[in-house]
């Protein structure tokens, strides 16, 4: 870097602060916390897909070694947890009970709380808690439950079908007789960061709480939380030690963490809870997207339309995972210079782990989508790939610029970031091997 490089973070060297304490292991996470005098605590989770709770027996685990408590929804009141911009796009059935009232949904679901002197005490009598379940018909394909006879996650909402919302805008070009259509397909996944959810709940006096947490978003964590508690967001202290990775895993609405801060309010003493990895691969999950993709084209290559039918299964409990096709609609027609655009999303809840962000959070699904597309596109057409993709680009003078999903763009030269891909790549050599073979 030289004296003359533009000191705007743009393109200048960007010095690394945190890496000594990392790789010496100075650094704590939120797991290696002291904290005086915490309980441990441990979830009972629901073995089936879809029941109902008959009836829970403490009894045996109340009476084992160090368990302080054991708690149900009939001991602890704790409010539905949803993220307010997507919770009120669906019907109020949806939003997550932390803790299970009377039907779980999906295996994980959490139906007892055990709170214990040590870890190990509190994993020990979360065996011995008894619960009755009453099994329901279950649904885990998200078309079958879209099917008018699929058994009901929610029968106050009417439907398996928490969101459908279509989108049109733009002019459909008459003159276009090219046609290709593909699905593609973004399969469920782990989120799985190096380090699961962690908390630290700890009481305060006057009914303030501190909260120690790994999260990406403390601020509206802290702000969603105190609103779901009844508190004053000044009263809620929230902390962020290190974070061993979140990929979009660690959002703000997190049901776990609401339930174990309800819990240290509730026996008015810290409380700690450290995600399993089977927790954090059972119930940390995204994606999940289904997109039948339509492009159509003149003959000389010019798109002029796109057009998805997309179907996400959001899980037990939509939420986060709808606002993730929502992104995905906007780079829908990705860098390139499309009239005419159409998206119908249908988000549809089944009894499978609720999804959330990951990596991008919709976006390279919506880019995947595209892509895919203009490669069968070039192939029908008999076109190199990278002459259709120059044919559509968005033009610098174009911009600023707002693609026909409303998506806005405030500058770009595409074919130039293309054109050094190009030469990195060895382009033109790859296309004569490519014929050789």
């Amino acid at each position: 870097m030289t004296d003359s490089t533009p000191q705007t973070g743009i393109g200048a060297r960007q010095v690394r602060m945190e890496d000594l304490g990392l790789v010496t292991g100075a650094d704590q996470f939120t797991a290696d916390l002291d904290v005086p005098g915490a309980l441990d605590v441990v979830f009972v989770r629901s073995p089936v897909a879809h029941a109902r709770i008959v009836g829970i027996e403490p009894s045996e685990a109340i009476a084992a070694p160090g368990v302080i408590a054991v708690l149900t929804s009939h001991d602890i009141e704790v409010p539905r947890v949803f993220f307010p911009n997507f919770g009120a796009l669906i019907h109020d059935a949806y939003h997550r009970a932390p803790l299970a009232l009377d039907t779980v949904r999906f295996v994980g679901d959490i139906v007892a709380v055990v709170v214990a002197e040590t870890l190990a005490q509190a994993e020990d009598a979360a065996e011995l808690v008894y619960v009755d379940y009453d099994p329901l018909p279950s649904v885990v394909d998200p078309r079958a439950a879209t099917a008018d006879d699929a058994p009901l996650l929610f029968p106050d909402a009417g439907t398996n079908v928490a969101l459908h919302l279509p989108f049109e805008a733009g002019t459909r070009a008459q003159d276009s007789p090219v046609r290709i259509s593909t699905r593609v397909t973004n399969h469920r996944m782990a989120v799985a960061p190096m380090e699961g959810l962690a908390i630290a709940a700890i009481p305060g006096a006057a009914g303030k709480l501190t909260l120690w947490i790994s999260s990406q978003m403390p601020h509206a964590f802290r702000d969603l939380t105190a609103m779901w508690l009844g508190m004053e967001a000044a009263d809620l202290r929230v902390a962020c030690p290190s974070v061993g990775g979140g990929f979009g895993g660690k959002t703000p609405a997190e049901p776990d963490y609401v339930l174990v801060a309800a819990v240290a309010r509730h026996l008015n003493r810290p409380v700690r809870w450290t995600q399993s990895r089977s927790e954090n691969l059972l119930t940390m999950q995204a994606r999940g997207h289904v997109f039948d993709v339509a492009l159509e084209a003149t003959r000389d290559g010019k798109v002029t339309s796109v057009q998805v039918e997309e179907l996400t299964d959001v899980g037990a409990y939509p939420g986060i995972g709808i606002g993730m096709v929502m992104t995905a609609r906007g780079l829908a027609t990705g860098t390139y210079d499309v009239q005419h655009g159409s998206f119908d999303i249908r988000c549809v809840a089944t009894n499978t782990s609720p999804t959330g962000a990951f990596r991008g959070a919709g976006r390279p699904e919506g880019i995947h989508l595209i892509e895919r597309a203009m490669d069968m596109l070039a192939d029908e057409l008999g076109m190199d790939p990278v002459e259709l993709r120059r044919r559509n680009f968005i033009r610098p003078e174009q911009f600023p610029y707002t693609n026909v999903m409303g998506e806005s763009f405030d500058s770009a030269d595409f074919d130039k970031a293309l054109t050094e891909a190009l030469r990195l790549l060895g382009y033109d050599g790859l296309r004569k091997e490519q014929q050789r073979r």
